[in-house]
């Protein structure tokens, strides 16, 4: 059980209505992030007489030292979650209370069951070499690929009131979305670099190409920034819930669909990773996601490009936060090789 503070199990019981609680069972999975713990257990149950078992996940903020973020809402994820719960039909998991007045925050939704893609960082640890959809039929992988961008396209009709955009507080000021958005990240980089006197020239370059190539968009959709297999939990080949929303923010969905394109592309061209039979080409994900929304996606090159940025300052304070020389881990050069920031997608 987590040593968090000795009322837990008190302050879930009454987040549950439960007159007698019982909890065991707990397991802490591996490869579930690196920004929080993730726990899960058994809440064995009664209420007005009748017992019965929930499976539990309990999410806890960073415990301090390093982090992959200056700055971690975990509040934030837990709003978006009973948002989207509320006002839409994805499949998002169901908070069931949260505490954030503590030394270290934490939250617990209910626990989903199913098949998650394994994304680690060499080929031998990702979907395209091993797992449910490497070893699925090319019908079932267009099922689960499709599935992806059905989830994303409904995310972004999702209307967004005033009150649930003050929750994201890097929308203030009289920029757009887009444009604070680009900040924010540029400003990660900045502190992922670790001082002045660490240079990447590419990327470096890479930020004077944002700055004068930003498209001017205004919109203010709710976008995942993080939507990839590994954050979702499928269920035959369908994806039955989307996971992990620290890096969620306002803005142009394309931001999504570019980035699962970019990182899925990234997974194929691991050396010793496999195209995987079945999954819909890059245009035909488009296609979809367009029928979808019923609008054509804008700005594809800078979309893209922008992807291939964000996923490298991902890498940077990946490594910052582990304590890992950028040139001991390979993303097929997401950091260190100009040509991942400037190849084309084919």
């Amino acid at each position: 059980m987590s040593s968090l503070e000795n009322n837990f199990e008190a302050w879930l019981a009454e987040c549950l209505g439960a007159d007698q609680l019982l909890l065991d069972g707990w397991t802490a999975p591996k490869d579930t992030g690196y920004s929080n713990e993730t726990n899960i257990f058994d809440a064995h149950v009664t209420i007005d007489g009748t017992s019965s078992v929930r499976r539990l996940v309990q999410r806890l903020g960073p415990s301090g030292g390093a982090t992959m973020f200056r700055e971690y809402d975990l509040e934030r994820q837990c709003r978006i979650m009973l948002y989207l719960k509320e006002n839409s039909s994805l499949p998002v998991p169901n908070v069931v209370g949260m505490a954030m007045n503590t030394d270290r925050p934490y939250y617990v939704m209910d626990f989903i069951g199913g098949d998650i893609p394994k994304d680690g960082h060499t080929a031998a640890d990702a979907y395209t070499t091993s797992g449910f959809l490497f070893d699925g039929t090319p019908e079932e992988r267009r099922r689960y690929f499709d599935s992806l961008i059905t989830c994303m396209a409904q995310l972004h009709q999702v209307p967004v009131t005033n009150d649930f955009a003050e929750f994201f507080k890097r929308d203030s000021g009289p920029r757009t979305p887009m444009q604070k958005e680009a900040d924010w990240w540029i400003d990660l980089y900045e502190w992922g670099k670790g001082g002045k006197d660490q240079n990447y020239p590419q990327l470096d370059d890479y930020v004077d190409w944002i700055g004068k190539n930003i498209p001017d968009m205004d919109d203010c959709q709710l976008v995942w920034q993080d939507g990839r297999p590994a954050n979702t939990i499928a269920a035959n080949y369908e994806v039955v819930a989307m996971l992990d929303w620290e890096l969620a923010t306002l803005g142009p969905g394309e931001q999504d669909l570019f980035f699962h394109l970019a990182m899925h592309n990234l997974r194929q061209k691991q050396p010793g990773a496999n195209v995987l039979e079945g999954v819909p080409t890059e245009q035909e994900q488009i296609a979809l996601y367009e029928k979808i929304t019923g609008r054509t996606v804008r700005h594809e090159a800078f979309f893209r490009k922008w992807a291939k940025f964000r996923m490298a300052v991902i890498q940077l304070v990946f490594c910052k936060a582990h304590g890992i020389p950028i040139d001991e881990i390979s993303y097929d050069g997401v950091i260190d090789d100009a040509s991942f920031i400037n190849s084309n997608y084919s």
